[in-house]
């Protein structure tokens, strides 16, 4: 994920931060990216992708990183049985 700034982003589960899965950076020049095994128990429960609690700042989604062309944002979620 490109965006301006930097800052931390964490999956939240029902708006419940998983802290295993805090991924940041301390500058603008780089990407974020992590890998995370998540158990979910509950089939109704809500997951997101948020900044941070405890973040400094906001964060601002850069639709055209670099260049003239968007760019894209991935979000994998696999069942594991």
């Amino acid at each position: 994920l490109s965006a301006t700034g930097a800052g931390q982003l964490v999956v939240t589960l029902d708006g419940v931060e998983d802290l295993t899965t805090v991924v940041g950076r301390a500058t603008g020049t780089t990407q974020f990216f992590a890998s995370s095994v998540i158990t979910i128990t509950q089939p109704s429960t809500v997951l997101s992708v948020r900044n941070g609690l405890l973040s400094a700042g906001v964060l601002t989604v850069t639709p055209s990183a670099g260049g003239g062309s968007p760019v894209a944002a991935h979000l994998l979620i696999k069942r594991l049985q």
